[in-house]
């Protein structure tokens, strides 16, 4: 299994988008995360009342039966590491870049 990468839309920087300029219901793409055959793509929304919302979509990818393609949101126990590194990848990315602290379990 190969390492952690970090990828971004297309294959330069994303500047963060002043979400100002995002209109209600748009999404921007902030940083996208790759392990093994886990994914994590991180979003930036604003939804139909205007609020700001930061959200994760984590899938796996598999090749079906034909040779094609193909996401699942459904998780082997061994793709659970896997998903725990995007999700701390994520975490990091948005303290560091957007200073956004992960909230506290009680």
């Amino acid at each position: 299994m190969t390492g952690p990468q970090d990828t971004q839309a297309g294959n330069s920087t994303p500047s963060p988008v002043p979400v100002s300029r995002v209109r209600q219901g748009e999404s921007v793409l902030l940083k996208r995360f790759d392990f093994g055959r886990v994914h994590g793509t991180l979003w930036q929304r604003v939804n139909g009342q205007g609020q700001k919302n930061l959200d994760i979509s984590i899938c796996r990818r598999y090749l079906d039966g034909q040779g094609n393609w193909r996401e699942s949101h459904s998780f082997s126990p061994q793709d659970l590491p896997c998903v725990r590194i995007i999700i701390t990848g994520a975490l990091r990315f948005l303290k560091m870049e957007r200073g956004v602290n992960a909230p506290q379990s009680k």
